[in-house]
């Protein structure tokens, strides 16, 4: 996929023109957090978290790209407040998803906050997706955590696990 098709998946309303603070957990190579970057406004700031060293750009559209190395599944603590967080592949990675968007849901503590999911529309894992996550799974788990609004953004097909979902998630 590259940064114009993933731009599409998540493209969503982002409610303001106020600058905003995202993470982006399990950046990679950074295809979604390049797309995040043109859905914000200039001067905006993507902390990009992954485990495994990567060479991103520092700047998208305006917005500021701030790579961190560190595994997010341990790490998200040490994060400040966000507007919003982004997984695009990596909620599938969390066995125990609830405590963890407690955790996600806490550092969510500014104006419109939005947790933005890319995941694969299945029940079965391989090596891959160790714990996948559908998307009425991840509604009753968001909804528990006091989620107001959850929405299935878009669809597309995956060479590799039928098929892929965007949601937005908001609290407040």
């Amino acid at each position: 996929m590259d940064v114009s098709e993933a731009a599409r998946l998540i493209r969503f309303n982002r409610n303001s023109e106020e600058i905003q603070l995202w993470a982006d957990l399990g950046c990679g190579t950074g295809t979604f957090t390049y797309a995040l970057a043109s859905h914000l406004p200039p001067q905006s700031t993507i902390y990009a978290v992954d485990q495994s060293e990567q060479n991103l750009r520092s700047k998208v559209n305006g917005v500021e790209i701030c790579y961190v190395q560190m595994d997010f599944s341990k790490g998200i603590d040490s994060m400040p407040e966000l507007h919003g967080v982004l997984m695009a592949n990596s909620l599938h990675y969390i066995k125990d998803k609830s405590a963890f968007l407690e955790i996600i849901r806490q550092k969510l503590t500014r104006n419109k906050r939005q947790l933005l999911v890319v995941e694969y529309e299945t029940e079965v894992g391989n090596n891959w997706v160790p714990y996948p996550v559908t998307f009425s799974q991840l509604k009753k788990l968001v909804i528990q955590q006091g989620a107001t609004k959850v929405e299935k953004i878009d669809v597309r097909p995956s060479r590799y696990q039928g098929e892929m979902y965007a949601a937005i998630i908001e609290f407040n």
